[in-house]
Parts: C-alpha cells; sequence; structure tokens
C-alpha cells in the first residue's frame, strides 16, 4: 500500500465550529489568518499569533468607556465614578468624581472645544484640556402633554452639532441637537431642537456618525441622515431598513464603516457592517451566531469595538463569560480570541471590552486593573497566550485512512528564552471531530535550531481525520500549513 502526501494549505483558516462537527469543526483560538501578499510566498495564507496584554496604567475599578482626541493627545475614560484624562507623557488628571453609581457604560464625542459625555442620566461637558467640567443643563421635553427630562446614552458630533437621545418616555426615536458649536440645545427663540426617525416607531439604541452621515440604530431598524440646505439634518432615501440593533455596547466605527449586532429576517444575532448610503452586508456565518446565540441569554450584554493594525481592519464582539469573536475585513474570516483560565484549564472570554487607538498603540480596558495595550507574547499576568488550531474534516470520499506522518509547517525556534524547549501538542479526531485524543507533543524549536521539523508519525486511522494543535508557551507562532502522509484502505 503505497503512501500519499497530502500537502493540506486549507489547514490555515478561521473559525467555523458549527452544530454538527462533521460539517466543520475548524477553531481558530489566539491565531490570526494573515494573507500573504507576496506573490512568491510559500502559502497564500499564515496563521500568527495574538499579542499579549501589558499593564499601561493601572487604575482601580471597571471601565464604563475610552476615548482618544488625537488634536488634543489625551486619552480619556471613566472609571467607576470618576472621569480621568491621560496625556502623552503619562500625567492622569482626574476631571470629575460624581458618576452616577448605576452607570453602565459613558459614550464621548468633541467638536474641538468641548468634550461632551453622555451616562445615560445627564450629559457632561469639560474644556479640551479637562477643565471647566460641568453637567450641562438640558431643558425637558413634552410628550402628551407632561413635561419630561432628556436622559442621554448616546452623544455623537455631526455638521457641528451634538446629537442626543433621552426620550425615555417617547414610544419613538425622538432625537435632540445642539446649535452648532454649542451646548445650548434650544434655538434662538427658545425653542427645543428636536427630530424623530422617520423609518420605524421603535426607540433609539444607538448612534453612530460616520463622514458627516449620522447612523440611528433602532430596535427593529436603523436609518442614515446627513446635513442638507433646508436645515440641521434629513433623512437620506433610501437608507431605511429592518434590520435593528440589539447591543448597544456592540456598535463601532472603523474608517468609513460602521459595524454592528443586529436582527432582521435573516435572523436574530446576526453582526452587520454598512459603508455610506450603501446596503448593510451580513458579515456573520451562521457558526458565529449560532455560538453567540450559545454564549449569552441577553444579547444587549455583548461589547464590541474595532481597531486597524498591520494592514488588518479588526471588529470584536465579546459576550461574557465564555466567547470573544472577531472578524478580519483584511480576509473576510473570523477567528476566536480567549484569555486563558491556567487554574481551571480552561478558555473565557478575550478581556477587552472598550478600545482606543492612542499615543501609538491599541489601549483598551480588560477586566479589573487598567488599561493595557497589546505587545509582547507574555501578558500582565506572567503567563503565554494560549493558541490553538482546530483543522477541517480530511476524508477520502470515505475511504478509511491511516494517517502516518503529520508533518506541521510552521516556523520554528521563535522562543527567545535561551533555557526554553517549547512545544507543539497534538490532539486528533477520527470520528468527524467529535472527540479528541492525545496524540503526544513535539518540539517547535530551541534557540538557535531553525532546522528542526515538527513531525508526527502513526497518529490515526477512520474514515476521517481532523487534528487539534495546541501552543501554550512562551514562544511566536506562524503556522503555514499542514502535511499529511496517508495510506488508503485497511491498514496492515
Amino acid at each position: 500500500m503505497s503512501l500519499k502526501n497530502v500537502y493540506a494549505e486549507n489547514f490555515v483558516g478561521g473559525s467555523y465550529d458549527y452544530h454538527a462537527s462533521g460539517e466543520s469543526p475548524q477553531r481558530c483560538v489566539n491565531l490570526i489568518p494573515e494573507k500573504i501578499e507576496s506573490a512568491s510566498g510559500k502559502t497564500a495564507f499564515c496563521l500568527r499569533s495574538l499579542r499579549a496584554l501589558q499593564l499601561m496604567h493601572a487604575e482601580e475599578g471597571s471601565c464604563h468607556g475610552l476615548y482618544f482626541d488625537n488634536a488634543a493627545e489625551r486619552l480619556w475614560y471613566s472609571f467607576g465614578t470618576s472621569v480621568y484624562c491621560l496625556d502623552r507623557f503619562g500625567v492622569e488628571t482626574e476631571v470629575y468624581a460624581n458618576l452616577s453609581v448605576s452607570v453602565k457604560t459613558v459614550k464621548f464625542a468633541d467638536n474641538g472645544q468641548k468634550l461632551v459625555m453622555a451616562d445615560g442620566n445627564a450629559l457632561y461637558s469639560c474644556d479640551m484640556d479637562g477643565s471647566n467640567f460641568a453637567q450641562v443643563s438640558l431643558p425637558s421635553y413634552d410628550w402628551n402633554g407632561t413635561n419630561y427630562a432628556i436622559e442621554p446614552s448616546n452623544v455623537a458630533l455631526v455638521a457641528g452639532s451634538f446629537v442626543i437621545d433621552g426620550a425615555k418616555q417617547a414610544p419613538y426615536g425622538i432625537l435632540f441637537y445642539s446649535e452648532p458649536y454649542s451646548l445650548s440645545f434650544t434655538d434662538s427663540d427658545g425653542i427645543l431642537n428636536r427630530f424623530a426617525a422617520e423609518s420605524s416607531a421603535d426607540g433609539v439604541v444607538a448612534l453612530a456618525a460616520v463622514g458627516g452621515r449620522l447612523y440611528i440604530f433602532g430596535e427593529r431598524s436603523y436609518e442614515v441622515w446627513a446635513a442638507s440646505d433646508d436645515g440641521f439634518l434629513s433623512f437620506v432615501a433610501g437608507t431605511s431598513t429592518e434590520i435593528g440593533c440589539v447591543s448597544r455596547e456592540s456598535v463601532a466605527v472603523l474608517g468609513e464603516t460602521v459595524y454592528w449586532l443586529g436582527t432582521s429576517s435573516l435572523g436574530h444575532g446576526s453582526v452587520w457592517a454598512a459603508q455610506g448610503v450603501q446596503a448593510p452586508v451580513r458579515i456573520s456565518t451562521n457558526a458565529v451566531e449560532e455560538r453567540l446565540g450559545e454564549a449569552v441569554a441577553d444579547a444587549s450584554g455583548i461589547y464590541g469595538f474595532a481597531y486597524a493594525e498591520e494592514g488588518h481592519q479588526f471588529y470584536c464582539l465579546s459576550a461574557r463569560p465564555s466567547l470573544s469573536v472577531c472578524f478580519d475585513i483584511s480576509t473576510q474570516l473570523w477567528h476566536e480570541r480567549a484569555s486563558r483560565d491556567w487554574e481551571l484549564g480552561k478558555n473565557l472570554a478575550w478581556e477587552p471590552l472598550f478600545c482606543a487607538t492612542a499615543f501609538g498603540d491599541q489601549v483598551v480596558f480588560a477586566g479589573q486593573g487598567g488599561l493595557y495595550v497589546l505587545s509582547g507574547l507574555v501578558g500582565h499576568d506572567g503567563k503565554p497566550v494560549w493558541r490553538e488550531r482546530v483543522s477541517p474534516i480530511y476524508h477520502a470520499d470515505e475511504t478509511p485512512i491511516a494517517v502516518r506522518e503529520l508533518l506541521l509547517d510552521m516556523q520554528v525556534a521563535t522562543t527567545e528564552d535561551l533555557s526554553a524547549r517549547p512545544v507543539a501538542m497534538l490532539y486528533v479526531a477520527t470520528d468527524e471531530g467529535k472527540l479528541y485524543a492525545d496524540a503526544g507533543w513535539k518540539g517547535i524549536g530551541r534557540t538557535g535550531r531553525y532546522r528542526d521539523v515538527v513531525r508526527w508519525f502513526n497518529v490515526g486511522y477512520g474514515r476521517t481525520f481532523s487534528a487539534r494543535v495546541v501552543f501554550s508557551e512562551n514562544c511566536d507562532v506562524t503556522l503555514f500549513a499542514l502535511r499529511l502522509g496517508i495510506e488508503e484502505g485497511s491498514p496492515r
């Protein structure tokens, strides 16, 4: 029986772990699929390691929001009941200490002169250096003959005016806006500046300002408004859709694109992206939607943020406590991110909930304890990043196969620790990806051993084959492909 070599470039891919493992058990945890742009590269794609979290600035309590002002080079954030700003020299200033203890998130916007914050109860403002912090005096609004207080949860800047929600007693999407470059929400005659979303009679969930346009997300719809010659804003015809937003915290903007966790006739918990006035595009897969649905009963508790790094544009969603998934625009693939509980021996949701590009780094809030940046391979807890790849299912049209050799094509000798002997752990499944058995470990190259080959022999027999490879040591990981040496038919 002759040995047949199969060079499986499709070993490199994203996560698509669907309910029927025989369809696809693929997982990609803390490994980022990357397209090799050189036409003469070894393969078309590779997998590279996600960076660890390094402590940038210690702070007690939970974070409620991050915001970076490029002009003033100040990072703003809310921890506990306080608002702080951090300058590029690392000097922190506490600008306010009496936010509501019930605040969940704080939304920020600025017009170059004033920074404005909405916490779900009130609107606050300060100068761009942190001085003159004060609560903004908002007029009441009338609904069915009764006056109600405006309690904004969202704020956005469009055409020089701040737009806020906060009409919690009204059954449809009333919004309020300030005079241009002003904190006054009434005109020269003292009349409250307000308008209502047109496409659906649902409440406002979230706002996003992109390129002079305002995206208004409701529970069952979204629509786009833009500046016009006839007034402050006008509805852009043709932009209304029946795709709602189920989590205010999931809305994120990167460049000219808005991302959010929505719901539509295509399914609950689908993920969408919209650019300009074009129709939105569903970017989630069936597998991602199933994982999100299983991870959290209340979709409003899912957080999202977007950032760019080394040619990648990432949109990350976290459903505490168990799942974080990330979409990469450059490859159109999803992968998973996780923080490892080493004592319990299991993966939890990736720690970051908020992100801001500041001072040349990606600054994130992660768990309790402060602000972090993505850097290195060993995290703030002294532990390396857990990385895992589960392959697609390989088969020979139901003919039994014996895997005589498995060679992992990867970069070796990447550890900087001269005493370390990093290894790769292999687990194999021959039952359509249901149960993975331990096939042992192989060294992946001590420092200087650049010719080492990562290879296992006689690792499995069955009608299907899937490989799970795990890396849990302090070493960089770059994977290119998998080569299988197989014999078809009954084993000898």
